[in-house]
């Protein structure tokens, strides 16, 4: 088993088609496979008895990211504050930061916060957003050194 490399990552989403729209759209990600996991071990497995989960794995160019509606017995519809146990972000790298920003505003992206100001020549700069289900994303525009 091989401790450096991360296959997926998965997040819960509420509305699987919402969601392939929006990182598709926004990150050009590519929707590869989509099912329905509706039998005994798969709720097992995930831990909440009678679950539905509808799935769709997208591709990226350097990662994989798995998107999971609970079509059957849903949990809580609010996503973690970045503070809580649990929360985790994505992060996209970017190659201008203002232009990216200014673009998803003008397509109605919810921000946390505008950019982070620029410290100087070979400084990354981020700003947080918000998926269509309030999920935290990052857009980060590295430095040289990174």
């Amino acid at each position: 088993m091989s401790d450096t490399q991360i296959h997926h990552l998965g997040l819960t989403v509420g509305d699987v088609d919402r969601s392939v729209e929006f990182y598709t759209t926004l990150f050009g990600m590519e929707e590869t496979t989509r099912g329905v996991a509706d039998v005994a071990y798969v709720s097992a497995g995930v831990g909440v008895p009678n679950s539905k989960l509808v799935i769709a794995m997208l591709r990226g160019e350097t990662m994989r990211l798995e998107l999971i509606q609970y079509a059957r017995e849903a949990g809580n519809d609010s996503a973690p504050r970045n503070n809580d146990i649990g929360a985790a972000h994505v992060c996209f790298p970017v190659e201008d930061i203002d232009a990216t920003y200014s673009e998803f505003v003008a397509k109605g992206v919810e921000f946390i916060a505008p950019p982070s100001p620029s410290l100087g020549e070979g400084t990354s700069r981020f700003a947080y957003l918000r998926d269509p289900d309030g999920i935290t994303v990052e857009i980060l525009q590295l430095s040289i050194d990174e």
